[in-house]
C-alpha cells in the first residue's frame, strides 16, 4: 500500500482547507436526520413510521433538487447556489419547532429540494483540484471526512436533543447550516480544473455519459443509501425501546469508524477495485 499518496495529495494548494472545510460543514447535515426523527418521535408524541415518513420527504426532496443544484452549480458558480440555499436552509429549521406534523412533513421535501449542495459540490472541487492520477486518495480522504462528519453530527445531535430538546437543537441545527454555508460561500472552491476552463469544452451529448454503466451505479448507490437510512432509524428505536437513546451516539460512531478504517486503506491501494468487489469483500 502507498500510503505516501496522503502525502501527496495534502501538499497540493487548498486541498487541506477544502477537506478541513468540507468535514466541519457536513457536520449539521448528517445530524438533521437524528433531530427530525427525535423531534417527532419525542415531542410530537409520534411512532417512527411517521419519523421515517419525514426522512423520505426529505430523501425525496433532494433526490429531486440534487441534480438542479448541481447543474445551477455548474452554471452559475457555487456563490449564489451557496447563498440561496442557505437562507432557505435557515428559515425552515427556524420555523420548525413551532410546525404541526402536516406542515413538517411539506416541509422536510421542500427542505431536501433546497438542501445545500455540500456533499456533491466538495467532491466535486476535489476532483477539480487534484490531477486525474491521484483522484482515488482524494476521494477516499473526503469519503473519511464524510464518516467524521458522521461520527459528530447524529452523536451531537442526540446529546443535545437529550440536554436541550429538540427545539434548541434546531435552532442549532439552524445556527450550523448558516455557519456552514457562510465558510463555504467566503472559501469559493474551484468547480472546475485550470485544464476544463482552458478547454471551453461545450456541452457533452447525454448519449456519451447516460450509459448503462452509470445507471447501474447510482441504482446500486440509491439502494445502499436506503439501507443506511432505514438501519439508522432502526437503531434509534430499538436503542429506544430498551431505555438506552444516551447509547445512540456511541453506536453510530463505532459503526462509521469501522468505515472510516476501510476508506483509509481503500486511497492507499495502487489501483481501485469495482463496486461490487468492495461490497463483496466488505460483507466477508
Amino acid at each position: 500500500m502507498a500510503f505516501d499518496r496522503y502525502r501527496r495529495v495534502l501538499a497540493l494548494p487548498g486541498v487541506r482547507a477544502l477537506l478541513l472545510v468540507g468535514m466541519i460543514a457536513r457536520i449539521p447535515l448528517t445530524g438533521t436526520g437524528m433531530t427530525l426523527t427525535l423531534h417527532v418521535v419525542n415531542d410530537q408524541k409520534l411512532g417512527f413510521f411517521q419519523a421515517g415518513l419525514v426522512g423520505t420527504a426529505s430523501m425525496a426532496g433532494a433526490a429531486i433538487g440534487s441534480p438542479l443544484v448541481g447543474r445551477l452549480v455548474d452554471r452559475r458558480g457555487l456563490r449564489p447556489v451557496m447563498a440561496v440555499t442557505t437562507i432557505v436552509q435557515l428559515c425552515l429549521w427556524c420555523a420548525a419547532p413551532a410546525m404541526p406534523y402536516a406542515v413538517l412533513l411539506p416541509g422536510a421535501l421542500i427542505g431536501g429540494l433546497f438542501s445545500q449542495p455540500v456533499f456533491g459540490t466538495i467532491r466535486q472541487c476535489v476532483a477539480a483540484m487534484v490531477p486525474a492520477e491521484n483522484h482515488q486518495t482524494g476521494f477516499a480522504l473526503d469519503s473519511m471526512g464524510v464518516e467524521l462528519s458522521y461520527m459528530v453530527g447524529p452523536a451531537l445531535a442526540v446529546a443535545s436533543v437529550t440536554a436541550f430538546g429538540s427545539t434548541a437543537t434546531m435552532y442549532g441545527v439552524a445556527a450550523g447550516l448558516a455557519g456552514s454555508g457562510v465558510a463555504l460561500y467566503l472559501l469559493n472552491p474551484p468547480t472546475r480544473s485550470a485544464e476544463e476552463d482552458a478547454g471551453h469544452e461545450g456541452a457533452v451529448p447525454r448519449r456519451q455519459w447516460l450509459r448503462p454503466g452509470l445507471l447501474a451505479l447510482l441504482f446500486l448507490v440509491s439502494g445502499l443509501t436506503f439501507v443506511l437510512t432505514t438501519t439508522e432509524l432502526s437503531v434509534v428505536a430499538m436503542l429506544k425501546a430498551d431505555g438506552a437513546t444516551l447509547w445512540t451516539g456511541l453506536v453510530l460512531a463505532l459503526w462509521c469508524a469501522f468505515s472510516l478504517v476501510g476508506g483509509f486503506v481503500y486511497g492507499a491501494l495502487p489501483r481501485g477495485c469495482r463496486p461490487w468487489r468492495s461490497r463483496a469483500a466488505w460483507r466477508c
